[in-house]
């Protein structure tokens, strides 16, 4: 590596480390953050609940309906916290 390299590569990082530095988040983002996954994840399963258990009483269905729909709200919400994160831009650097 010729020294023009090395100085380069050197003010390179330089410069991303004090983007990265400059861009710090605090911990009220990261309790919000953590706030709306957990809200992703619990509104559908709670949902699927509550609605399993109107048709299990509707139908007297044992929890068959309870069990079915809660497991798929939290598939649901698992699917919903993937996609806010991942499927909007994925790689977040």
């Amino acid at each position: 590596m010729r020294r023009k390299d090395f100085i380069e590569e050197v003010e390179k990082e330089s410069r991303r480390l004090k983007d990265s530095r400059a861009n710090r988040r605090g911990l009220w983002y990261y309790l919000a953050s953590a706030f709306s996954v957990g809200w992703l994840v619990v509104i559908p399963t709670i949902g699927g609940a509550y609605f399993g258990r109107y048709l299990d009483k509707r139908w007297n269905t044992g929890g068959y309906w309870t069990l079915s729909l809660m497991l798929g709200g939290l598939l649901a919400g698992i699917f919903c916290v993937w996609y806010s994160g991942m499927g909007r831009g994925g790689d977040r650097r």
